[in-house]
């Protein structure tokens, strides 16, 4: 158990308060048994764009499989209560997979992210999934038929009144 701390990182320079970050938990990862190591983070108090910068890092720590993340955690100061945030902070692999498919047609952070967090398999979900991608590989095959296929299953998968958050899919 290893608790991380500002050790003269300075943090009006983000990009150097990264590598500093990195570098320190490169050293920790060295120095501890692969089957011990165990990435815990505590997002209450400090400043948000620490906060932010290190769930950020954590992100990117956890979906290269360098170190995987347990638990992300804060407190409730009303009730003094610690609350599991993990959610929220699995919320950027939404984020980051939906900018993959509107920048790049790719699928895979998103497929990844409704694995892991909607258990037993959403069918609405799934379909949506699916006709993505299906636009994906016809892009990127640069198949006509495949992206007009994917592109019809994507307008039967999204709802006509789409517009009404009652009716689209649950997680979306």
């Amino acid at each position: 158990s290893c608790q991380f701390e500002n050790d003269g990182i300075d943090l009006s320079k983000p990009e150097a308060a990264i590598r500093a970050s990195v570098e320190k938990i490169e050293s920790i990862r060295q120095n501890t048994p692969a089957d011990q190591l165990r990435l815990w983070i505590d997002t209450h108090g400090g400043l948000r764009d620490v906060a932010l910068l290190i769930n950020a890092v954590g992100y990117l720590l956890d979906s290269f499989k360098v170190i995987p993340i347990k638990g992300i955690f804060g407190t409730e100061t009303d009730n003094h209560l610690i609350i599991d945030q993990s959610n929220a902070f699995y919320s950027l692999s939404f984020v980051s997979g939906m900018s993959d498919f509107m920048n790049f047609g790719n699928v895979d952070v998103l497929k990844k992210y409704y694995e892991t967090e909607i258990s037993g398999g959403d069918s609405e979900i799934k379909a949506l999934i699916d006709a993505m991608q299906l636009v994906s590989d016809g892009t990127q095959f640069c198949d006509p038929y495949l992206y007009k296929k994917g592109l019809d299953a994507l307008s039967n998968a999204i709802p006509k009144n789409s517009g009404d958050a009652s009716e689209s899919p649950k997680a979306l």
